[in-house]
């Protein structure tokens, strides 16, 4: 098949949906397929092939509430002029999706949405976006929610949108599964238990929500590990509390490279997650991956997901952080739980199975000319 996916982020940036969109791209390719990612500029981009997918990037900037800037007309007439069997736009409140929306109909082949959460649901200033967003939609063959229990499918529901498809992100089973380093030693971590904490540092993912939650529950025997993005204003600021609070037992780690981050997870005995707001947490996966029970917040799909314990906020987790802390029977059952869904129903090739099986379906029922299905539950 010859496969579009247009995400505004792509490598080799990092967050949760350069993540999702790269290790589809990436399978798909390896299983023989056409595919190309349209995406956002990148200075530190200087290919246009990557692991055997094509890119091609564009420099636009912007969103519905304060306008877009840029190589608008560039994009649109990318995307209108190209020739897929199959499109996937990933990520609404992008301009990656947004800008395609007036040009839906000179698109060629089966067109997919995912909308990946609808972080500004209820915000008023998006509310004119929401209000229109349903007819939209219906001018997509076909939706992907990535769990049922986020704002985005209960709004599809709403509006009657009932060609759609559950499936959920992953992690890699060749990554988690390989030999695991040293990152105790290499980073001088001698406590008897270390907590880790893995995200873009930014006030939406909560590093603040797990540092108070450390603090309040007062134990010696512990390391805090956050890993994050490149250094920034928030990262220093977050460094620099925690020198003062709990100096020596706080590491704010960025810049990493990826067998790092993995090492990490596996050196880890608690995941810790203070997100205010997700839609499919790659993280919990990776945690779940590596057999470390975690311990988050009610964010997104985070409930439906098992190996941990859910929390509203900094003093649920610090209690939290201290029952499994001291009951190493209650981890360890957490831990092979966790894995064992892992295994069954995340790791990448299997959601990767998912797209592929319902991308071919969508084809053969364009070219069959045969009329959709009104839902597909992956």
């Amino acid at each position: 098949m010859k496969i579009l996916h247009l995400a505004e982020s792509y490598w080799p940036e990092r967050c949760g949906v350069q993540e999702a969109m790269q290790r589809l791209s990436e399978g798909l390719a390896a299983r023989g397929h056409d595919v190309t990612v349209g995406t956002g500029f990148h200075p530190a981009r200087q290919v246009g092939l990557h692991n055997g997918v094509k890119i091609e990037q564009f420099n636009v900037a912007g969103k519905w509430t304060t306008g877009y800037t840029g190589e608008i007309r560039r994009w649109q007439d990318f995307v209108q002029g190209f020739r897929p069997d199959v499109t996937l736009n990933y990520a609404a409140q992008q301009w990656s999706a947004d800008l395609v929306f007036p040009i839906l109909d000179r698109m060629r082949g089966a067109k997919i949405f995912l909308p990946c959460g609808y972080p500004s649901l209820g915000d008023w200033k998006w509310w004119l976006y929401y209000r229109r967003l349903p007819q939209v939609l219906r001018r997509y063959d076909h939706l992907i929610y990535l769990s049922r229990v986020n704002r985005d499918f209960e709004f599809g529901r709403r509006h009657g949108l009932s060609s759609f498809s559950i499936i959920g992100n992953g992690a890699d089973q060749k990554e988690f599964s390989g030999p695991t380093g040293d990152f105790r030693r290499r980073f001088a971590i001698d406590s008897p238990l270390m907590l880790l904490s893995v995200g873009n540092f930014s006030a939406d993912k909560g590093q603040q929500r797990v540092l108070d939650a450390f603090i309040r529950c007062g134990r010696l025997d512990a390391t805090l590990v956050f890993i994050g993005s490149t250094p920034s204003a928030w990262m220093r600021g977050l460094q620099r509390e925690a020198d003062r609070r709990r100096p020596g037992r706080v590491r704010v780690l960025s810049g990493l490279p990826r067998r790092e981050v993995v090492d990490a997870f596996q050196a880890a005995d608690l995941f810790l997650s203070g997100s205010a707001a997700e839609c499919f947490p790659i993280v919990l996966l990776e945690a779940m991956a590596s057999a470390t029970p975690y311990i988050s917040t009610d964010a997104g799909c985070a409930r439906e997901l098992t190996g941990g314990m859910i929390v509203k906020g900094a003093a649920e987790m610090a209690q939290a952080i201290n029952r499994l802390a001291d009951d190493e029977t209650a981890r360890r059952r957490l831990a092979v739980a966790g894995q064992s869904v892992w295994r069954e129903q995340y790791t990448w090739s299997t959601v990767i199975d998912e797209y592929e099986r319902l991308y071919r379906q969508l084809v053969r029922e364009r070219e069959e000319g045969r009329p959709r299905e009104l839902e597909r539950s992956s």
